[in-house]
């Protein structure tokens, strides 16, 4: 593993719930349940994306922004590239 994949699993362990059973540590990630070590190394990539998805469609900023949304599917017709009629960003933040 890279080191500032290292670093960033150090970093996010220290915002976690931790707790230790039968010997073994696990960590709270919140939509997923406890983490072992191993799965919270192996899972870093996936949990990673899931919060850059929820910083980009929490941020109005992001409104529109349709190019860089990782909702974005290639859609096209009547509807927005997420294959939507309302951009997720608005409705993420209630615009």
């Amino acid at each position: 593993m890279r080191r500032e994949g290292k670093e960033r699993i150090k970093e996010l362990k220290s915002t976690l719930d931790h707790k230790v059973e039968d010997g073994l540590d696990y960590w709270w990630y919140p939509g997923i349940g406890w983490l072992s070590n191993e799965n919270l190394t192996r899972g870093i990539k996936d949990i990673l994306e899931r919060e850059a998805t929820i910083e980009f469609l929490y941020n109005p900023d992001n409104s529109m922004n349709c190019y860089e949304c990782p909702r974005n599917q290639g859609q096209t017709g009547d509807c927005y590239p997420c294959g939507q009629y309302n951009c997720w960003v608005d409705v993420h933040t209630q615009q």
